[in-house]
């Protein structure tokens, strides 16, 4: 149960990080996708922050909006499952 309970945690996490990732391409030119993923590499937030914020128009409201429509996809399969 606890492995299980670890799986389902690392899905919703993977499932997350992916759709914000989505979100956040889609609104990049080629050019900035490229500076992104590069500062993704280093792993300099500052700098990842700093192109988001100049480039794209209301992001901290983009990446709610990516977050919330997993998490309420989530709740609609729990629900689900539960019924069956």
């Amino acid at each position: 149960e606890e492995e299980q309970k670890k799986e389902i945690k690392k899905l919703i996490e993977d499932s997350l990080y992916h759709t914000i990732l989505d979100a956040i391409l889609s609104e990049l030119t080629e050019e900035d996708k490229k500076t992104f993923l590069t500062h993704i590499v280093e792993d300099n937030h500052d700098k990842i922050w700093k192109l988001l914020n100049t480039k794209i128009e209301n992001i901290d409201e983009k990446i709610k909006q990516a977050a919330d429509a997993v998490k309420k996809e989530l709740h609609k399969d729990i629900r689900e499952s539960k019924q069956k």
